[in-house]
């Protein structure tokens, strides 16, 4: 029967309970709403996997094939979902700029058998299409910020100021959706740069096989990102650079995950929490910055200023354990973990 008013998700298979059991030791099943999401996603995992699209490794397929396809498939993805935009044209933005992202993550984690040039190549023609997309969405992320900021704050937040602070934005991010999404030209010039991406991905070299595809790749991303867990919040900036990595650890667990569903699937669960709350984080900075630039009267700006202070610190609060936990291994411990599952899974 419906939980909350939503249709219950697919019936459990085995891989989705081990990742339920996985993340109830982990939490203490304090969050049910997310045990439900993260039931849907492996059901979702394993139908995909059955088809061998998405996402994510096939059992049957090469390393290297599969390097090739997924950023092939997230590029040929982001060029259509932006040819057949039609009214849609916000979703058509958010979905591309979705397929980048998960192209590059895929091309980061394949970096070390890539090689230096072609992965420069190609990662600079994605982030370039994923550029010209990035306007109309980020002036709309500052309207989302503040507004859930509202949320979180008292009375203090309800005033002229404010509503008046909000307005400034809305008229900011209608001017340069009109200028992005209205342009006579349309999305033309950033098909072509994801169609010429696509074609050479089509062909990427790739020099390894198997796990050592993923070796070097994955070994930077976690390096780096458990080097930055104990200083992440010295800076906004900082902040920002960690979540970046936690977000590539994401997309590249994502990826894996069916090498075993379940304490992968729980993993991705976790660092999707923490990507989020960093993102929530880095979001209110820029909402901040926006208010000093704007011609607001003072006590609006303390205003603001105290709001996101507290709502930042609320943020740390929950990341820095779910951090520390998410990066307890070592290195070389991690990387031997995934491994050996890879070597079973294979």
């Amino acid at each position: 029967m419906p939980v909350n008013g939503k249709s219950p998700p697919e019936p459990a298979t085995a891989a989705t309970v081990r990742a339920l059991l996985c993340y109830v030791r982990a939490t203490g099943g304090e969050r049910p709403g997310h045990l439900l999401l993260t039931m849907g996603r492996a059901a979702r995992c394993n139908e995909r996997t059955s088809t061998g699209m998405g996402y994510e490794l096939v059992r049957d397929e090469t390393t290297d094939a599969a390097v090739r396809r997924i950023i092939s498939e997230q590029l040929g993805a982001a060029a259509e979902a932006l040819q057949d935009a039609g009214s849609s044209r916000h979703k058509a933005v958010h979905d591309a700029r979705k397929a980048c992202k998960k192209a590059r993550a895929a091309l980061r984690l394949a970096r070390g058998a890539v090689g230096g040039k072609a992965f420069r190549r190609l990662n600079t023609a994605i982030r370039d299409a994923q550029g010209g997309l990035a306007g109309a969405r980020d002036s709309a992320v500052i309207i989302q910020s503040l507004d859930k900021l509202r949320s979180h704050s008292q009375e203090e937040l309800e005033t002229a100021g404010v509503a008046a602070f909000r307005e400034h934005l809305v008229e900011r991010c209608r001017r340069i959706e009109a200028e992005q999404l209205n342009s006579a030209e349309g999305f033309e010039p950033v098909v072509a740069m994801l169609r010429s991406a696509h074609a050479e991905a089509g062909n990427l070299s790739i020099s390894e096989r198997g796990f050592d595809v993923f070796r070097p790749g994955l070994r930077r991303i976690y390096k780096t990102g458990r080097s930055m867990r104990n200083d992440a919040f010295q800076t906004s900036e900082t902040a920002h650079e960690w979540r970046k990595q936690v977000k590539n650890l994401w997309y590249s667990v994502r990826l894996i995950e069916p090498v075993w569903p379940g304490p992968l699937g729980c993993l991705g669960g976790e660092l999707e929490d923490l990507s989020e709350r960093l993102g929530d984080h880095h979001d209110l900075a820029v909402l901040l910055h926006a208010a000093t630039e704007a011609e607001l009267n003072d006590d609006t700006v303390a205003a603001l200023k105290a709001a996101v202070e507290r709502r930042h610190a609320a943020l740390e609060r929950k990341s820095v354990p779910l951090g520390g936990k998410i990066f307890a291994e070592r290195t070389d411990c991690f990387l031997d973990r995934i491994e050996t599952y890879w070597a079973i899974w294979v």
